[in-house]
């Protein structure tokens, strides 16, 4: 049974579409201008565009003995069940012929609108909904994830990947790792425990202080005790966020009671050419490329240093 849809069965339409509602067994039609079709979807504009055949005009419901259909109820145009549903067709109609102030401001809505977007290669209707969750503040990652890797939006992939390896292991729910994918959630969690086992390294031995020649003092037990006493009891916190990098602009900058400046810029410029300081952030850039990699992204990475931070440790 075909029913024309209540409000987009159009008058002035000029081809007439069905789509299937499987829960309710009817076939739903809407009547639109073709121009609109074809001016938006590169696909659709291609099926509306096939040659007659054999120089013979073609039917209304037939060109180029291809059937495209649309002419009328008893010769829709149908789009094919389940890529294409009346909910998400709705939305799509009404992203083709509202404007942004009608759009529903639900999620639901720039998800079909993403999707069939893509299936029938509306380009601005992809642009709409990655500009709109590009400026979202608060972005899930792994919606960002699951959305880039579903539709290759490429450019995605790297800063959700980014937030995600920021995330505490015990957030991560069963239907997120199904978001994410095994191979990348594989990745992810990789980068996270060697971070651990780097961050625990760190934290059990205190790196030798390099003496100045030229220094009288007891350094060496002074930044002993600062170590055990201040920057591992920060390395081992939960909520510790501060990178290598970080600590080391730090330790440029903050005076450690007992130490003289010459050891301390000795001892950071040693640890700095050993690598010490840059081991977690190639850790994260391994993981993050293996990631890109997985989905065919093989840009440069976007990383860039973040600032010092003001505090002490």
């Amino acid at each position: 049974m075909a029913v024309r849809h209540e409000k987009w069965y159009l008058g002035d339409g000029s081809t007439v579409i069905s789509v299937t509602d499987e829960e309710r067994g009817i076939e739903v039609l809407y009547r639109l201008h073709i121009s609109v079709l074809r001016n938006r979807s590169s696909i659709l504009n291609d099926v509306f565009s096939l040659p007659a055949a054999n120089n013979t005009a073609p039917t209304s419901s037939q060109r180029g003995g291809v059937s495209v259909d649309g002419s009328d109820d008893n010769h829709p145009f149908c789009l094919p069940s389940p890529n294409v549903t009346p909910s998400k067709f709705d939305h799509l109609v009404m992203y083709l012929y509202c404007g942004p102030t009608d759009y529903p401001q639900t999620d639901q809505f720039l998800f079909d609108v993403l999707e069939l977007s893509s299936y029938l290669d509306i380009s601005d209707g992809v642009n709409y909904v990655v500009d709109t969750f590009h400026h979202r503040v608060n972005f899930c990652p792994v919606l960002r994830f699951r959305l880039a890797r579903t539709y290759s939006i490429l450019d995605w992939i790297e800063p959700a990947v980014r937030q995600l390896l920021e995330w505490d292991t015990i957030a991560f729910e069963l239907q997120h790792v199904e978001d994410i994918g095994n191979a990348a959630f594989y990745h992810i969690m990789m980068a996270k425990a060697k971070l651990h086992r780097l961050r625990a390294g760190m934290a059990f031995k205190c790196p030798p202080l390099e003496r100045d020649p030229s220094c009288r003092r007891s350094c060496s037990a002074a930044w002993e005790t600062e170590w055990w006493n201040g920057l591992a009891k920060h390395i081992l916190h939960p909520a510790w966020t501060m990178t290598g990098y970080m600590i080391r602009q730090q330790l440029e900058v903050t005076e450690i009671e007992g130490v003289c400046d010459r050891c301390q810029k000795l001892t950071v410029q040693a640890l700095t050419d050993r690598g010490i300081f840059a081991k977690d952030q190639e850790i994260l850039e391994e993981a993050i490329r293996e990631v890109k990699r997985i989905h065919g992204d093989l840009t440069p990475s976007q990383f860039i240093q973040p600032p010092a931070p003001d505090d002490d440790f």
